[in-house]
């Protein structure tokens, strides 16, 4: 039985029980009205299934590359130079925090950006292909790459890299595809 979690739940909830229960008032969202739900009066409201960030093994290099930095300039500085490192990992801290892996009831999306805000998306009835990428240490520990696409597109259309338990999500699409 696979699980799954979101802000705000007290338990780990089984997710075939998530998929067929209507969603709680406050995970529902606004959804705009595609082309196929015009003139349409059953139409099904989107909810957040689940919604995730990239764990720090994404910014693994980053964060090791600001300490050389850090240490050099805090050397070659007499100390001064080691006020960047709180600067350089606030700017990661915000990156992290701006890179949403989103899946609801109709589509899984990323979004992403600081300043310049983008987003990929695919229709869950659309995905025809899901891939799990686990490289090196973070492979060992179950962080790793879910990779999708669909028959219309051409590549990898909604990548979440460095994701903690990518099998289970996987799993948790597919079931929502049946």
């Amino acid at each position: 039985m696979d699980l799954c979690w979101q802000e705000g739940w007290a338990d780990w909830q089984p997710i075939s029980s998530i998929i067929s229960r209507p969603p709680p008032p406050a995970a529902q969202t606004q959804s705009t009205p595609q082309l196929s739900d015009v003139g349409s009066t059953t139409k099904k409201e989107e909810y957040i299934i689940w919604e995730g960030h990239a764990t720090l093994w994404l910014y693994a290099g980053s964060i090791f590359w600001s300490i050389v930095v850090t240490l050099l300039l805090a050397f070659f500085t007499l100390g001064i130079g080691i006020v960047l490192a709180p600067i350089w990992w606030l700017a990661i801290y915000f990156e992290r925090k701006k890179r949403k892996y989103i899946v609801t009831s109709k589509r899984v999306k990323v979004e992403f950006g600081l300043f310049a805000k983008s987003s990929n998306e695919i229709r869950i009835k659309d995905i025809r292909n899901l891939n799990i990428v686990k490289k090196g240490l973070a492979g060992l520990f179950g962080i790793g790459t879910l990779e999708l696409s669909s028959s219309g597109g051409s590549g990898i259309e909604v990548s979440f890299p460095a994701i903690d338990n990518a099998a289970a999500i996987k799993e948790m699409i597919n079931d929502m595809q049946d």
